[in-house]
């Protein structure tokens, strides 16, 4: 009976415990996280956005057919990643725990808010250090110490010292030897805060008031704090101070982003809401109380299922879903906490074993008292071939089933809670057998292929395959088949004849490399061996494929016929110079690049043609230019999207791609207007007069001619929706109510959502179809939370505007500090758009606290707006909000009344010279170009003037006359231009400008047009293949296939001819 080898094998997946998302580009920080998990037990994959899809509902429908159909079930989730990246649902995480839709998590989710590498590093080793152990190289001791922060309202609240009070309590009974408390009526503040930090403490327990950062004296600044590696979990019992919302920041993420991957500050976990709310300081005492319950009572460990049970226990007293998920988890739901000071363990198991079936013992010990212990979580793991994990009996013992698939090296780890993880490193021998393994191939693509050694797509390859026999026992008659879901195989049957123990032998083999393959592709083979006495082995090996891959890396603006700021502003003629690189493993010898403009710019020139991109070689160039026109009337500071096409052929193969760029155009200052959005709504300000939309302030004041709302006018975040008297189209949808919460914002139509913890715009935080003109925590309820104003409603039947009105509405807490401002709805019937959709006019008679508001409009869909300020970052065009400020949001554009000419078209006649259609030295051409007026309004007396920098082109006729050209015609000159190329050409490109003047505009419109010439190249040239030349020959001229001269020092890798005096041509291919 032979022995079966199989010396490689793909592990068959089947699941996962512990299930990471991240994006692509973060993995390789990820994977040493994984991998830990791995090997402590818990086995873990790395799911990323190219796989799950990149919306909240693609990675949704991913972990729930995960956790449906994977026979080893996610039991934790962690989002690696900001919002930015992976997406939060309406400011929560939850949605992606929530399998069964009851809005009870299964599946407890962690997030990392990482925004890039440096901060995703960090996090990673704060739970590494943490986890490993190696934050107590210097103390250990801060694992046992609590500080509980109380903020005391006035009156006091009655859950605060009290919640405080017995997580203190339960922390000393449990051994804990140190429970701080810090109490502002003590005279307490951010600083002894800090000092908490730096000494160390396994806990901080924030309770009181706060809203972004905890209120005063506790608003913390955690750069402040030096606690290397003593890192605490934050429990921050109160309002929003984490954020779920993009690129936005609370104390939350300021906690989990301090610190660096070789300091690590800040904190290893946040845990805390992300919506504010009044009256439910009980609700957040209940989360706290029950998070330490978890630990020390339930003797849960893992970080998210304390969570989970912390939540649990919140719904089952409360039923209410808002206070439910607005617990959101900053850090790893897996890690499990240290509760006492870490002990060590032994592990007891043979370091070395044959390749061979057998039973495999694993015995753990305390380190201290040598007894054996149960309920350890040992795991034995083989690089991607085996996993097996089980746990000890109560004899201390795990016996696994293992057959070593192939010789190396193996892994034994334990861990049990508050132990170290322990583990130990064994080896697979070969025992008296023979083993064949992969040697090496020797490889030849001549003469199916370009002849350069290496394998590219679209080549027929044939080499001699050999193995090598490392075992201690001879192979006789080894026979062989090669197959491959990568190539196509033409010669599989493969004959080694005997190996001797220590030597090797080749076989020859033939196939085909499909020219789909792309640059650095891994061919995979499998490679089946028997020899005559039934020994058989199952190799795995793979191939490189050599491939070009284009890369646009930049574009570099030119407007030196503009303002030559080197950005896209109004009324230019523009150079486009892309940066473009070959990031693959091998040469193109053509690329093509053609440009797609999707809003607003002319294209003249979309194509670039470039000869032979070498490996890792980048063209930027200003031989190599796209040619666009900017109309007057370009929005300003706005994104002007760009599409390009890339082509590239190697000798065998083609490849194809595309690349997005957005480019944003000149930043004309604050009288532009903000936009437009996706949907072409804009947003002027009062400021804006030269775009003939600009809005008068004149206040309407309806206080007291107007209906009091009394639902939402002595009330703390309350909506209501009411009736419009006119139908309003919004967003091209049509209303006929309106919502109105007393927090600063409208929405069209009917909604619940009445909290003032702003979000930016668009986003799916807040109501659709949302009107913003103040969104924040304000408070109109006079009896509580020192709130104050009223807020009114009117319908002006003359003026066909109907009115709402904000009337010394406070801030949340703030009854001095108020703010007046309304919100005017004209009917669409009487003053219309160019869209019909309705205008709105925010108008702010008194403006206190503009600091943390949101100010925008947003659609239903709540994935298009403007935002015009959000907190204190205002759009570029957008005006300071104060007092006596107007904005109106309209989708009628601005009202330039400008001529707008661009080229549509240019032709050209060599009929002076040999008419054959080429451009050649020498010849006079005639040039005729097609202008078109996109503007609106007539281009009276356009005279058209070319020009050149080019040293190559000598302009014979230079002036033209297009008459006048009205808006939307076009014209061409009358009788052509005339240039002539001059002898010798020194490259194909022919740089020219069409200078265009009428009344009151002018604009100049680059251009280019490519010129054939004879090369030095001809037919009668002997073709040769040579590895190696000598370039220092003073005599010798080298060309590019296109006949063009190249310098020496140019020289790289890829196809020239040479002419050495008057000696033959040579085609050479460096190697």
């Amino acid at each position: 009976m032979g022995t079966i080898l199989i010396l490689t094998f793909i592990f068959n997946f089947n699941g996962a415990r512990y299930l990471i998302i991240t994006p692509d580009e973060y993995r390789p920080i990820l994977e040493e996280l994984s991998n830990w998990k791995n090997e402590k037990g818990i086995k873990s994959y790395i799911a990323t956005l190219s796989q799950t899809g990149h919306t909240a509902d693609s990675i949704k429908n991913f972990i729930v057919n995960a956790y449906n159909s994977w026979p080893i079930k996610p039991e934790f989730i962690l989002l690696a990643g900001a919002p930015n990246f992976i997406p939060a649902y309406n400011r929560i995480d939850d949605y992606y725990g929530d399998i069964s839709g009851n809005y009870l998590i299964e599946i407890p989710v962690g997030r990392l808010p990482f925004r890039n590498f440096t901060q995703c590093s960090t996090m990673v080793r704060k739970i590494l250090a943490y986890e490993k152990g190696e934050i107590f190289r210097e103390d250990t001791s801060f694992i046992l110490k609590l500080t509980t922060i109380v903020r005391e309202d006035n009156p006091p609240d009655p859950y605060y010292q009290a919640d405080a009070r017995y997580i203190r309590n339960l922390l000393l009974e449990n051994g804990f030897i140190l429970t701080e408390s810090l109490l502002n009526l003590s005279g307490h503040n951010a600083n002894d805060i800090i000092n908490s930090m730096n000494d160390g403490r396994a806990f901080l327990v924030y309770r009181g008031q706060g809203v972004g950062n905890w209120w005063s004296p506790f608003n913390l600044n955690v750069a402040q704090a030096n606690n290397i590696n003593k890192l605490p979990i934050v429990i921050s019992a109160t309002c929003q101070t984490m954020t779920l919302a993009p690129n936005e920041s609370m104390l939350g993420e300021a906690f989990m982003r301090y610190g660096s991957p070789n300091a690590l500050k800040g904190a290893l976990a946040f845990l805390g809401t992300t919506t504010s709310g009044s009256n439910i300081s009980q609700q957040r005492g209940t989360y706290a109380r029950a998070f330490f319950d978890a630990i020390f009572n339930k003797k849960i460990y893992q970080l998210g299922l304390i969570h989970q049970r912390a939540k649990y226990v919140l719904d089952s007293i409360f039923h209410n879903q808002t206070r439910y998920q607005e617990w959101n988890f900053y850090g790893c739901p897996e890690m499990p906490i240290w509760t006492q000071i870490p002990r060590r363990l032994i592990i007891e198991c043979e370091t070395i074993v044959n390749l061979e079936p057998q039973s495999y013992r694993v015995r753990i010990k305390d380190s201290i008292t040598q007894m054996p212990l149960d309920k350890v979580l040992v795991s034995l793991i083989m690089d991607s071939t085996v996993y097996l994990v089980d746990s000890t009996n109560s004899l201390g013992e795990v016996v696994f089933n293992f057959s070593p698939p192939h010789i190396g090296n193996f892994k034994v780890s334990a861990y049990i809670h508050n132990y170290f993880v322990k583990k130990k490193d064994c080896q697979v021998i070969p025992g008296n057998i023979p083993y064949l393994v992969f040697h090496n191939i020797f490889i030849n693509d001549y003469p199916h292929g370009n002849g350069d050694g290496q394998i590219n797509p679209g080549e027929e390859i044939w080499g001699y395959l050999r193995v090598r026999n490392i075992g201690e026992a001879p192979a006789e008659r080894v026979k062989g088949v090669l197959r491959s879901n990568g190539v196509l195989i033409l010669d599989s049957l493969l004959d080694f004849g005997n190996i001797l123990p220590n030597d090797s032998s080749s076989a020859y083999c033939r196939f085909f490399v499909p020219q789909n393959c792309t640059a650095y592709q891994q061919l995979p083979f499998q490679l089946f061996l028997k020899d005559t006495f039934n020994n058989q082995w199952r190799i795995t090996f793979s191939l490189i494929t050599y491939a070009g891959k284009l890369k646009l890396i930049s574009l570099f603006v030119n407007d030196s016929f503009g303002n030559n700021n080197h950005q896209i502003g109004r009324n230019e003629g523009i150079r486009l110079i892309p940066k473009i690189s070959n990031i693959g493993n091998s040469f193109l010898r053509t690329v093509r690049i053609k440009i797609i403009v999707q809003n607003y710019l002319n294209v003249i020139d979309s194509l670039i043609n470039i000869y032979q991109l070498n490996s890792r070689e980048t063209i930027f160039n200003s031989q190599y230019y796209f040619s666009l026109t900017s109309p007057p009337y370009l929005p300003s500071n706005f994104p002007i999207n760009l599409k390009f096409y890339l082509w590239g052929s190697g000798e065998t193969y083609s490849i194809f791609d595309s690349s997005f760029f957005s480019l944003i155009s000149e930043n004309l200052g604050n009288s532009e207007p903000v936009g437009p959005d996706n949907y072409g709504y804009y947003a002027y300000d009062d400021i804006d007069t030269l775009t003939g939309r600009a809005p008068t302030y004149s206040w309407y004041e309806i206080a007291q001619i107007g209906r009091l709302i009394p639902e939402i006018s002595d009330h703390d975040a309350a909506v209501i929706t009411l009736p419009l008297p006119f139908r309003f189209k919004y967003y091209g949808r049509y209303y006929d109510s309106l919502s109105i919460c007393s927090n600063g914002f409208l929405a069209m139509g009917r909604t619940d959502y009445r909290f003032g913890n702003n979000g930016p715009i668009p986003d799916t935080s807040g109501p659709g179809a949302m009107i913003a003109p103040f969104w924040d925590d304000l408070n109109t309820n006079e009896s509580a939370n020192l709130g104050y104003g009223s807020i009114y409603e009117y319908y002006d039947s003359s003026q066909k505007v109907y009115i709402v009105e904000f009337y010394q509405v406070a801030h949340h807490r703030r009854a001095n500090i108020r703010e007046t401002f309304q919100v005017l709805f004209f009917d669409p019937r009487y003053y219309q758009t160019i869209t019909g959709d309705g205008e709105i006019v925010f108008q702010y008679y008194f403006v206190a606290d503009p600091t943390s508001l949101t100010l925008g409009i947003e659609n239903e869909e709540e994935n298009d707006g403007i935002q015009y300020l959000y907190n204190t970052n205002y759009h570029p065009n957008a005006a300071m909000l104060t007092s006596r400020r107007a904005i109106k949001f309209t989708t009628n554009p601005p009202i330039y009344q400008q001529p707008y000419l661009t080229i549509i078209n240019i032709t050209f006649s060599d009929s002076l010279g040999n008419n054959n259609h080429i451009i050649e030295p020498n010849e006079r051409i005639l040039l005729t170009c097609e202008i078109k007026n996109l503007g609106d309004r007539t281009a009276f007396n356009t005279l058209g003037k070319l020009i050149t920098f080019d040293q190559q082109v000598l302009i014979i006729d230079s002036l033209k006359n297009f008459g006048d050209i009205p808006s939307g015609q076009t014209a061409r000159n009358p009788s052509p231009f005339i240039f002539m190329p001059l002898s010798p050409l020194i490259d194909s490109t022919l740089d020219f400008a069409l200078l265009l003047n009428c009344e009151n505009y002018s604009i100049i419109i680059p251009f280019y047009l490519t010129a054939g010439y004879q090369s030095p190249i001809n037919e009668k040239m002997v073709i040769k293949r040579l590895k190696a030349i000598n370039f220092n020959k003073k005599e010798l001229n080298i060309f590019n296939p296109l006949g063009q001269k190249v310098k020496k020092e140019k020289i790289k890798r890829g196809i020239y001819f040479i002419k050495e005096n008057n000696k033959k041509k040579k085609f050479i291919i460096l190697l």
